[in-house]
């Protein structure tokens, strides 16, 4: 089932004006899939378009920790806070 989900996300992104809320979803997608590599880079590429977006930092910062990189997602989590 998360393949098919994935698949639908980037297919969505093509189509999806505002990709910041198709990127979050793909990506904790990615991580229940255990790819992990892909769902920071498409929670990064959610940051970028918006440097607040409060579920990309928080599944950045959460993703990071499981990852034991503590300060990496330390810092992430801190920015929810801003």
């Amino acid at each position: 089932a998360f393949p098919d989900a994935a698949q639908a996300f980037e297919r969505a992104l093509s189509f999806c004006p505002n990709r910041a809320a198709v990127l979050v979803p793909l990506a904790q997608t990615y991580i229940l899939m255990g790819n992990e590599a892909a769902a920071e880079t498409r929670l990064l590429e959610a940051l970028s378009q918006d440097k607040k977006n409060s579920a990309a930092l928080y599944a950045l910062g959460r993703l990071y920790y499981t990852q034991g990189r503590y300060p990496e997602g330390v810092t992430h989590l801190l920015r929810l806070t801003e």
